[in-house]
């Protein structure tokens, strides 16, 4: 789908800046 694609690039962007942030902290 065209307009899924856009969107699973969000979801495992915000998901790698999630980790990101995670392994700062720790």
């Amino acid at each position: 789908d065209v307009l899924s694609y856009p969107n699973e690039r969000k979801i495992a962007w915000l998901y790698a800046r999630k980790r990101n942030r995670q392994e700062q902290q720790s």
